[in-house]
């Protein structure tokens, strides 16, 4: 990949830095280890993904294993790195762009997410890989919304869109470079808001023992997280 890039971008400079997007401690190192570069941002690509063909798996976190990797890392590392693109932009006036790279299989999941999660993290019921892989895709494109919305209040110059043909656009789902109809689930305000609450207890455990909230902690907590943000909405 160094080797293409260099050959698209002559001079270019590449540094790879390693990412378990599974992990919240390790997108919090990454995170560290690129701020203290000092190094400017213009573009964050969401891209990592999982499909397990396994039984379930449990992050280091507690999460399921698709759940993490494809969207819970990304929550965060956006979450950790937004500050710096949009200071980025400020310094060179030119925008800032997040593109969240998810599926149409996202279509596929339209039940109570969350409840899903809790169930099978819990091992309730039986885990189904593409259920989960959905459940992850959808995720994409509700954090996609309610970051667009949060980046807008707080004009910030930073887009979910990564084209010049739609600047100044966000928060947008496309299909085959053309804008596209997400599924009904998808297009929710209240479950966009309701997954970034979430999300915030899962990767924060707000006000809880330290311990409380790592390895078995937040299958736990589950319940009460998505008890409380739906006593919040």
């Amino acid at each position: 990949m160094r080797a293409r890039i260099r050959d698209e971008c002559p001079g270019a400079d590449v540094l790879v830095m390693p990412l378990d997007l599974s992990s919240l401690a390790s997108v919090r190192a990454f995170a560290d280890r690129f701020l203290d570069l000092g190094l400017p941002l213009h573009l964050l690509i969401n891209n990592a993904g999982k499909f397990s063909h396994g039984q379930l798996a449990l992050s280091e976190d507690g999460v399921e294993m698709t759940f993490a990797t494809n969207y819970l890392g990304h929550f965060l590392l956006t979450k950790l790195l937004v500050g710096r693109m949009a200071e980025t932009a400020a310094e060179t006036g030119v925008q800032g762009r997040i593109v969240n790279v998810s599926s149409s299989v996202h279509g596929w999941f339209a039940g109570d997410w969350a409840e899903y999660l809790q169930l099978v993290t819990r091992r309730k019921i039986p885990y189904d890989a593409t259920q989960a892989y959905a459940v992850s895709k959808l995720a994409n494109v509700l954090h996609t919304k309610a970051l667009a919305a949060r980046l807008q209040a707080a004009a910030t110059t930073c887009y979910v869109a990564a084209h010049p043909r739609v600047a100044g656009v966000t928060g947008r789902y496309f299909a085959d470079c053309n804008e596209a109809l997400p599924s009904p689930a998808a297009t929710s305000n209240h479950e966009a808001a309701r997954l970034w609450q979430i999300s915030e207890a899962m990767i924060h455990c707000t006000n809880r023992p330290k311990s409380t909230c790592l390895g078995a902690g937040i299958p736990l907590l589950f319940p009460q997280i998505v008890q409380e943000a739906g006593d919040d909405q």
